[in-house]
């Protein structure tokens, strides 16, 4: 898994580099938020706090009350959340960041060329 891009609340794409040495407070509903603390982490970022949840976590009124709070108590420069999480952010919680995650792998071309000629499509294998 590697770090794509960062999706700002406003929208805006950046870089994931954007992160380092930024104080975040990380908020996750998902199976493995160790990991995801530990690829934050990887960027250079300055983890305040991580409200983790566990995986598909429906969020509340309540839990944007308590993620408005962390952000505030620990001095968040701005929240950082996954994908998955934010299509089910909670309306009146602050709006986060979306740090964007890619798979890759060395058989990626592999793959690709193997689909591709099951589809039928030899000549748009790489």
């Amino acid at each position: 898994f590697a770090p794509r891009a960062v999706v700002l609340p406003s929208g805006e794409q950046v870089a994931p580099d954007t992160l380092r040495d930024r104080r975040l407070l990380l908020v996750s509903g998902i199976a493995g938020p160790s990991a995801f603390e530990r690829t934050v982490a990887s960027l250079g970022a300055r983890i305040a706090d991580h409200l983790a949840w566990p995986d598909h976590h429906p969020f509340s009124p309540d839990d944007a009350r308590r993620i408005a709070r962390a952000a505030r108590e620990s001095g968040a420069e701005m929240i950082v959340t996954t994908r998955k999480d934010r299509v089910r952010w909670p309306e009146c919680a602050p709006a986060p960041a979306v740090l964007e995650i890619g798979v890759q792998t060395s058989a990626e071309e592999t793959i690709i060329d193997h689909v591709m000629r099951a589809l039928g499509r030899e000549d748009c294998a790489r």
